[in-house]
């Protein structure tokens, strides 16, 4: 699936999923349709924002932020954000993922991560960023939101999914190339000493 076509599905779920507080089905996965630019002040959680449609600024002291459609923002500590939406209207509000990052759950995947652009022993490493959401990324949200409950739905997330786990699903290979009478793989759990 195409870039744009991914963040036209992301766009059109957004818009009519996104509830007064945010949140979902699948804890740790939050929607933002937003239709004022007014400014709010927040302790922000360590998170991972992509922007659907139009735009967000964020300020951390003298430092700003900004990311638009197509673009992710992640941050990843508490920090003191001031931050407001960009170019939003009743018309054509801003609409955006997030999804709450849990270092407890990142740091083994972060351990078997080969060293980039900023290795583990470097200091001074920036608590946040912006930059362009690939296709990966976007094909990820896509199947995250529909796992997640629509209003007044049944989801289609796994139980443990629901439980908090927004990582399996973004983790999930995609099935796509399977044809549709081919039965699912049962996965066995071998049987604990004892049992």
């Amino acid at each position: 699936m195409r870039t744009t076509d991914l963040l036209d599905e992301i766009r059109g779920i957004i818009a009519a999923r996104a509830g007064p507080d945010g949140q979902t089905s699948i804890a740790g996965l939050l929607l933002s349709k937003a239709e004022t630019e007014t400014p709010d002040h927040s302790l922000t959680d360590p998170l991972l924002v992509v922007m659907a449609q139009e735009g967000k600024r964020l300020l951390l002291g003298d430092q700003v932020f900004q990311y638009r459609a197509g673009q992710c923002l992640v941050v990843t500590t508490d920090l003191p954000v001031t931050g407001h939406f960009l170019d939003t209207t009743p018309q054509t509000p801003s609409l955006a993922m997030g999804l709450v990052l849990r270092p407890a759950a990142i740091a083994p995947l972060l351990l078997e991560a080969p060293a980039g652009r900023w290795s583990r022993g470097t200091t001074g490493l920036p608590a946040i960023a912006t930059g362009e959401a690939g296709p990966d990324l976007l094909d990820a949200v896509a199947r995250m939101l529909r796992a997640a409950q629509p209003p007044g739905g049944r989801s289609r997330a796994r139980p443990a999914d629901r439980a908090g786990d927004p990582l399996a699903i973004a983790h999930r290979p995609a099935r796509r190339h399977d044809p549709p009478d081919r039965p699912r793989r049962q996965q066995l759990v071998p049987r604990q000493p004892g049992n």
